[in-house]
């Protein structure tokens, strides 16, 4: 039972404010795989996590974490200038000129 609500607040998180939701299903899935609920769990955990990808609300709360801590956000990687992802997206901009 645990599955299926760690499944709807994930949805909920999705469609809806993300910033409540995904922690509940969260924390749903979590009991769920303490009850030895490791399908529906599985299920809950890739859902939220989707959730957390696509919620504004959330990224908004990592970027002010990241402000409010002074994380130097110069000192991380840049994508190799070889990248697919980048090819990809440069001739998305090309084809849509």
């Amino acid at each position: 039972m645990l599955g299926v609500f760690g499944i709807f607040f994930g949805l909920m998180g999705i469609f809806f404010w993300g910033l409540v939701f995904v922690p509940l299903g969260l924390l749903c899935t979590v009991l769920c795989f303490f009850n030895k609920q490791a399908s529906l769990g599985l299920v809950s955990l890739v859902i939220n996590l989707v959730a957390i990808v696509v919620s504004p609300s959330i990224w908004l709360l990592v970027l002010a974490l990241i402000a409010w801590f002074g994380i130097d956000t110069s000192q991380l990687p840049a994508p190799p200038a070889n990248s697919n992802l980048i090819h990809a997206l440069q001739a998305l901009q090309h084809a849509s000129a």
